[in-house]
């Protein structure tokens, strides 16, 4: 009796074991909240008179890379960067409302790391924002704090979010992003609050900032 007491119960405790949830229902969330029922944006939904292209180096050639195969623990993660800023004599890539954007290799003088500069993936890219120069509702926007919420892959389109800051927080002006897929862009769009924000804000369907579309090169399909 004892012998199968014990067995009963054994069997007993392996019914009752679930396996931990490793956050599955989290990720799938956060996917479905950023991806769900959003298409590319296309060229139509761009207004010019919003966001005006700056003559500088053409981002496209940024976005070249010709690497396949890529061992990303040596390189640095893909995010948010507190230690990267934009120069204040950088050319700029894209003039949003309210907002500069930079983008390039992380090795450009256009680009400062307030330490040592981090080894970037071939394929990844650098961006900085800034407000100096640039123009918001009412004057300039040099007395604002805007900083880097998040960086986002949705359908092969980049989304930088921005937000805005109090003085106690230290802002987040750079990040490490992948290249947008062939056919897709880099878009920036502020962060929903009940209060709007003007970063990037436009006229167009999206309401976003469209910084770069890639093109496809000569024989290259777009994913779309």
């Amino acid at each position: 009796m004892p012998q199968f007491d014990r067995g009963a119960k054994l069997l007993h405790m392996v019914a009752a074991y679930r396996p931990p949830r490793l956050h599955a229902a989290l990720g799938l969330s956060l996917l479905v909240s950023c991806s769900g029922a959003q298409d590319h944006f296309a060229d139509m939904n761009w207004t010019e008179d919003q966001h005006q292209r700056v003559a500088g180096r053409d981002p496209s050639s940024l976005f070249q890379s010709d690497v396949t195969e890529i061992d990303r623990s040596q390189y640095v993660l893909r995010g948010v960067r507190h230690d990267l800023t934009a120069s204040k004599t950088a050319t700029l890539t894209a003039r949003c409302n309210c907002l500069d954007v930079v983008i390039g290799a992380a090795e450009e003088p256009r680009f400062q790391w307030a330490g040592e500069r981090p080894w970037v993936a071939p394929d990844d890219v650098v961006l900085a924002i800034r407000t100096e120069g640039s123009m918001c509702p009412g004057g300039r926007a040099s007395g604002r704090r805007p900083s880097i919420e998040a960086v986002d892959l949705v359908d092969g389109d980049v989304i930088v979010t921005v937000e805005e800051l109090p003085q106690e927080r230290p802002q987040a002006l750079g990040a490490v992003i992948p290249s947008p897929a062939v056919g897709s862009g880099l878009y920036v769009r502020s962060k929903k609050s009940k209060t709007p924000l003007p970063y990037a804000r436009s006229k167009a369907k999206h309401g976003m900032c469209r910084v770069y579309v890639r093109r496809a090169s000569k024989g290259q399909k777009t994913s779309k």
